[in-house]
C-alpha cells in the first residue's frame, strides 16, 4: 500500500481531497488533525462521527476526504494526516505524510456546463463550444480534450473556449460516431471537470440547382437561378449563391430562388468567351451546409457592341428626359394663359404681364432643356464606356 506524494493541499469554501491508494486488501481511513501545532482531532481514538471536522468515504482508490469550511480559517494553521488501515489486519496501518491544508477565502472554482454553439456537431466546418465556469484563480488552466483525440484544432485548447475545424485526418466527421468533449480547471493542488457527449449534424440532401438556361450572351440573357428540393430535420434551410471568381474567392449574387441576373465575362478575358462557376449553399438552421456548384457559358460581346448597346439605351433615356422637360414646361404655358387672362383685367394697359413673361421663358427653355438632357445623357454615356 502507498501514498501518492502530496505536501500541501489548498481548498475553498467546500472542497475534496481525494487520495490515491493501491492496495489488494479492504481498508478503511482515519485521520489526525492539527491546529496551529497542536493536535485537534484523531479519529483513530474518536469514533464519535458526530464531533469530526472531516468526513472521509471510500476504503477503495479512490478515498475522499470532504473539509467543511466553517471549521477552518485563512488565519490558521493546518496539519492532516491519513491512515490507511487495513480491516482483516490493523496491525498493518498505514501512517500517510502530513499534510499542509491551505484555506482560501472567496468562492470556490466551479466548472458549470459546456455550452455548444449548436446542439449537434458540424460534420465539417468550424464548431464551437464554451466551458460556463466559475473561477477566481489565475493558478487555474483550462484544458479541453476530446475523444476521438485527432480533431484538428484551430485555436490554444488552453482556455474556456474551444474551437476545432470538423475533420479527422481530412475527414468529415463521421455521423454515427459520438465525440466526447471534456473541460478540465486544474491548478496543482485539485482539478475540476465537465463533459459533454454530442452527435454530428447532418447537412441538407436531395435538392437541385438549375440555371436557366444554362449558357447566355453577355450582359444580355437573363440567367434565373432556380433551388428546390432541399430537405433536413433541422429547419429553416436558407441559400447562398455564389459566384467563383479567377482567383478562388467567392462574391454573394443572390440568397433567393427563383431571381435572374445578368453575367459578364471574367475581366481576364474581356471580350472572350468564358465559363463562370456558380456556387449554392444550402445550409440548415445549425449551420450544417451543403456546397454545389454549376458552370455558366457566358458569350462574350465586341467592344462595339456593347457600346452600341449603352448607346441605344442612352437615346431611349434621353428621350424620356425631353418628354418630361417638354411635359412640364406645357403645364407652365397653361398657368401663364390663366395669369395673362387674370392680370389683363386686372393692371393698367401698358403694364407687363407676368404671364407673356412665363410664356416667353417657356419658348426659350425648351430649346434649352433639350441641350441639357441631351448633355447629361452624353456625360453617362462617358461615364458607361470609361468604366467598362
Amino acid at each position: 500500500t502507498e501514498f501518492k506524494d502530496v505536501q500541501e493541499f489548498r481548498f475553498y469554501s467546500q472542497s475534496e481531497l481525494k487520495l490515491k491508494v493501491n492496495s489488494c486488501v479492504e481498508f478503511t481511513t482515519e485521520y489526525k488533525l492539527w491546529k496551529n501545532g497542536e493536535l485537534v482531532q484523531n479519529s483513530l481514538s474518536d469514533q464519535n462521527n458526530d464531533r469530526r471536522l472531516l468526513a472521509v468515504s471510500g476504503g477503495d482508490s479512490n478515498t475522499v476526504v470532504s473539509f467543511s469550511a466553517s471549521e477552518f480559517t485563512t488565519q490558521d494553521d493546518f496539519q492532516l494526516q491519513v491512515f490507511i488501515i487495513p480491516t482483516n489486519h490493523p496491525e498493518w496501518t498505514l501512517e500517510g505524510p502530513q499534510i499542509k491544508l491551505l484555506p482560501r477565502s472567496g468562492l470556490p472554482p466551479k466548472v458549470k456546463d459546456i455550452i455548444p454553439s449548436a446542439p449537434l456537431l458540424n460534420a465539417t466546418g468550424v464548431n464551437q463550444l464554451v466551458a460556463e465556469m466559475h473561477v477566481y484563480d489565475a493558478e487555474f488552466l483550462f484544458i479541453w480534450n476530446i475523444e476521438p483525440n485527432d480533431l484538428n484544432m484551430l485555436t490554444n485548447n488552453r482556455g474556456p473556449r474551444i474551437r476545432f475545424e470538423g475533420k479527422i485526418d481530412g475527414s468529415p466527421l463521421s455521423k454515427t460516431q459520438v465525440y466526447t468533449f471534456t473541460v478540465t480547471v486544474a491548478n496543482k493542488y485539485q482539478a475540476l471537470q465537465k463533459t459533454l457527449a454530442m452527435n454530428v449534424n447532418s447537412a441538407p440532401t436531395g435538392g437541385t440547382f438549375t440555371l436557366a438556361p444554362p449558357a447566355g450572351i453577355e450582359l444580355e440573357t437573363p440567367i434565373v437561378h432556380t433551388f428546390s428540393g432541399w430537405t433536413d430535420d433541422q429547419l429553416p434551410i436558407r441559400y447562398e449563391l455564389k459566384e467563383v471568381l479567377e482567383d478562388g474567392s467567392e462574391i454573394l449574387v443572390s440568397t433567393e430562388s427563383g431571381k435572374s441576373r445578368k453575367y459578364r465575362t471574367s475581366e481576364e478575358n474581356t471580350g472572350e468567351s468564358s465559363e463562370i462557376t456558380l456556387a449554392l449553399y444550402v445550409f440548415d438552421d445549425y449551420g450544417a451546409s451543403t456546397r454545389v456548384t454549376k458552370t455558366l457559358m457566358i458569350t462574350a460581346k465586341s467592344e462595339t457592341d456593347i457600346g452600341s448597346d449603352l448607346a441605344a439605351q442612352i437615346r431611349i433615356l434621353s428621350q424620356k428626359q425631353v418628354v418630361q422637360a417638354e411635359e412640364t414646361l406645357s403645364e407652365i404655358y397653361s398657368l401663364s394663359e390663366k395669369l395673362r387672362v387674370s392680370e389683363v383685367n386686372t393692371k393698367p394697359e401698358g403694364s407687363p404681364l407676368f404671364g407673356d413673361l412665363l410664356t416667353s421663358l417657356e419658348k426659350a427653355s425648351t430649346e434649352k432643356m433639350k441641350n441639357v438632357a441631351e448633355q447629361e445623357m452624353g456625360f453617362i454615356a462617358l461615364s458607361s464606356l470609361s468604366s467598362n
